[in-house]
């Protein structure tokens, strides 16, 4: 049986069908792994993508996520700054403010409200 062939139009070409398709399986995968990003193993071996320089593995941080405590509530960027800048205690957060803790990196603002009910289950608030 002869190959279907296409006609690839304006060019006066044409082409076997399992090439076409072949090409756009070819084209739509490196696509998708470009808007991924690029594949990664970390040192447990868990394999991810990833499409900014941060080293992080996602499975090794939801691995590492607290069941509960103020770095329970919020995500691994704002926890791993917190972390950073030696806060291990609500009592250290406590001596932060709101606009000190906006400027770290991976710290955004969904987290302020999460610890400011986590400081007021202790008695205590960000500093003014």
């Amino acid at each position: 049986m002869a190959a279907k062939l296409i006609d690839l139009k304006g060019t006066g070409v044409r082409v076997a069908h399992s090439i076409v398709c072949f090409y756009l399986y070819y084209e739509i995968n490196r696509i998708m792994a470009a808007s991924k990003g690029t594949l990664r193993t970390c040192k447990k071996g868990h394999q991810y993508y990833k499409s900014s320089d941060c080293p992080v593995c996602p499975v090794c941080a939801a691995e590492e996520k607290p069941v509960d405590g103020f770095f329970s509530v919020v995500g691994a960027p704002a926890r791993r700054a917190l972390l950073g800048q030696g806060i291990n205690t609500i009592q250290q957060l406590a001596k932060w403010s709101k606009k000190d803790l906006l400027k770290l990196h991976g710290f955004g603002p969904s987290a302020i409200p999460k610890l400011l009910a986590e400081l007021e289950k202790n008695g205590l608030s960000f500093k003014d």
